[in-house]
C-alpha cells in the first residue's frame, strides 16, 4: 500500500516538464554509453587496459548507477513492466537461460557479473517500451546516434590522432569516438537507418535528422567497414520490399516476384563468382580471417552443442577457460580474437543450440509482428522496425552484437520486441472489447 502511494505521488512529479526532460536525458546518455562511444577510447588512450575477466572498475560503477536508476524507474510501473517482459516468451526464455548458464559456466563469477548486466540491459529495453511510445523512444535513439555522429566528426577534424587510425593496418580509416573502424561503422549503420526514417516521419524536425543522416552516411563510408555497408544496403532493399507490401495485392505480387527473382539471381552470381565478389568488397576469400575463425569456433561449439560455455565466458583469459580459447588460437596461427565475429556463433558459444533456437523463434515472431505493423500504419517511421531487424541480422554476419550486455543493439532489439508485442496485444484486446460492446448494444436494442 505504501509503495503504491509513493509511486502515485512520484508519477505526478514525473509528469512535469523538468522531470520529463531529465528522464529523456537519462535515456539519451544511456543509449550513448551502450554504443561504447568515447569512454572506451578515452580509457584506452589514458593507458588503462582492463582484463576480460576483471572488467573496468570505472565503467562498472557507471553501469551500477545506470541500472540502479533503471530499476527505480521500472519499480514505478512494475506490473506493466512484468507484463511486457513475459509477453514475448521467446525473449524472456532466452534471458532466463543466459542467467541460468551460471550453473555450467567454467567461470561462474564472470557469468554472474555479466548476466547481471544483461538483466540490466534487458530491463532498460523493456522500460523504453513501457515508458514511451515507440515513436518517442526511436526519436530519443536518433538523438543519441546524432550526438555520437557529431562528436565523431569533431574527433576526426580536431583530434585526428584519436579519430583516425594511424600507424596500424587500418591507417587512414576513420574511427571517430570509438576504438576501431568497425565499431564506428556498426553504430553509424544504425544511425543512417534510424535518422533517415525519423526524418521522413517527423516534418517538424526533418531538417535536423536529415543532416544527421548525411553525417552518419559520411562516417560510415569513411570507416571502411564493409560489413556495415553491406548491412545498410540490405536494409535499403528490405525497405523497398516493404513499400511494395503496402500496395494493393494486384500490384504488390508482381513487384515482390520480380524482386525475389532478382535476389535469387544475385545470390547465384555471388556464389559462382565468390572471389570476384570478395575483391569487390575489398576482402579475400577468408573475409579477413573470419572464415578460419568461424570454423575453429564451430569445432568448439560441437563440444558443448546444447547449452554452450556459459554467458560471457568463452573469450576471457582465465585458467578455467584457456582450453577452448587456446585451441581456437592455435588453429588461427596464434591470432587471439576477442569474439567470434559472428553474432549467431557468439550466441551459440554462450548458451548453445537451445539458446540459438530460442533467439530464432523470437526473431521470427518479431518479424511477423513488424510486417503486420507496417501494413497497419501509413507513416515512414512505421518502416523502422523491419529495417532494424534486417540491419541486426546482416550486421551480425561479420560482427557480434547479439545477446550482449551493455550493448545498444541488444537494448534496442528488446525495446522493439516489447513495443510490438504490447501494441499488437492492446490492439487485439481493443477489438475484443469493441466486439463485446457491439454484442451488448445489439442485445439492448432487442430487450
Amino acid at each position: 500500500m505504501l509503495a503504491q502511494v509513493i509511486a502515485v505521488r512520484f508519477s505526478r512529479v514525473r509528469n512535469t516538464s523538468s522531470m520529463e526532460l531529465m528522464e529523456n536525458a537519462f535515456v539519451v546518455v544511456t543509449l550513448f554509453l551502450f554504443s561504447d562511444a568515447l569512454v572506451l577510447q578515452l580509457r584506452r588512450e589514458a593507458g588503462y587496459v582492463s582484463g576480460e575477466a576483471q572488467g573496468d572498475p570505472v565503467l562498472q560503477i557507471a553501469w551500477f548507477v545506470i541500472y540502479g536508476i533503471t530499476f527505480c524507474l521500472v519499480a514505478l510501473e512494475y506490473r506493466r513492466f512484468a507484463s511486457a517482459f513475459v509477453a514475448d516468451k521467446w525473449l524472456a526464455a532466452l534471458v532466463v537461460i543466459g542467467v541460468c548458464s551460471i550453473a555450467w559456466s567454467p567461470a561462474p563469477a564472470v557469468t554472474v557479473r555479466r548476466a547481471t548486466a544483461l538483466i540490466g540491459t534487458t530491463a532498460f529495453g523493456v522500460y523504453l517500451a513501457v515508458r514511451y511510445s515507440w515513436q518517442e523512444w526511436i526519436r530519443l535513439l536518433s538523438t543519441a546516434l546524432g550526438l555520437i555522429a557529431v562528436l565523431s566528426l569533431v574527433f576526426v577534424v580536431l583530434l585526428p590522432e584519436y579519430g583516425i587510425h594511424q600507424g596500424d593496418v587500418h591507417d587512414g580509416l576513420w574511427r571517430g569516438v570509438f576504438t576501431g573502424k568497425n565499431h564506428l561503422g556498426r553504430v553509424m549503420a544504425l544511425g543512417v537507418t534510424t535518422n533517415l526514417l525519423t526524418a521522413l516521419g517527423d516534418r517538424r524536425l526533418r531538417g535536423r535528422f536529415a543532416v544527421m543522416t548525411g553525417l552518419s552516411l559520411l562516417l560510415l563510408f569513411k570507416s571502411g567497414s564493409m560489413t556495415a555497408l553491406v548491412a545498410v544496403g540490405a536494409t535499403c532493399l528490405a525497405l523497398m520490399t516493404l513499400l511494395l507490401v503496402r500496395l494493393p495485392a494486384s500490384m504488390a505480387f508482381p513487384g515482390v516476384l520480380a524482386g525475389g527473382v532478382a535476389a535469387v539471381g544475385a545470390g547465384v552470381w555471388v556464389m559462382s563468382h565468390l572471389s570476384e565478389f570478395a575483391v569487390l568488397l575489398g576482402r579475400d576469400l577468408t573475409f579477413t580471417g573470419r572464415v578460419p575463425l568461424w570454423l575453429a569456433v564451430w569445432e568448439r561449439i560441437l563440444e558443448r552443442p546444447l547449452l554452450g560455455y556459459g554467458f560471457g565466458t568463452f573469450w576471457i583469459d582465465a585458467p578455467a577457460t584457456t582450453g577452448p580459447i587456446w585451441s581456437v588460437t592455435k588453429a588461427l596461427n596464434n591470432w587471439m580474437p576477442i569474439s567470434a565475429h559472428n553474432g549467431f556463433l557468439e550466441l551459440t558459444l554462450a548458451v548453445g543450440g537451445v539458446g540459438l533456437a530460442l533467439f530464432i523463434m523470437g526473431f521470427s515472431a518479431a518479424v511477423v509482428r513488424c510486417v503486420a505493423w507496417v501494413r497497419s500504419q501509413e507513416t515512414a517511421l512505421a518502416l523502422w522496425p523491419v529495417a532494424f531487424l534486417t540491419l541486426l541480422l546482416m550486421a551480425n554476419v561479420g560482427e557480434s552484437s547479439l545477446f550482449r550486455q551493455n550493448n545498444v543493439y541488444w537494448a534496442v532489439y528488446v525495446a522493439l520486441c516489447a513495443s510490438t508485442t504490447v501494441s499488437l496485444t492492446s490492439a487485439h484486446t481493443g477489438r475484443r472489447r469493441g466486439d463485446l460492446k457491439d454484442v451488448r448494444g445489439h442485445a439492448a436494442v432487442h430487450v
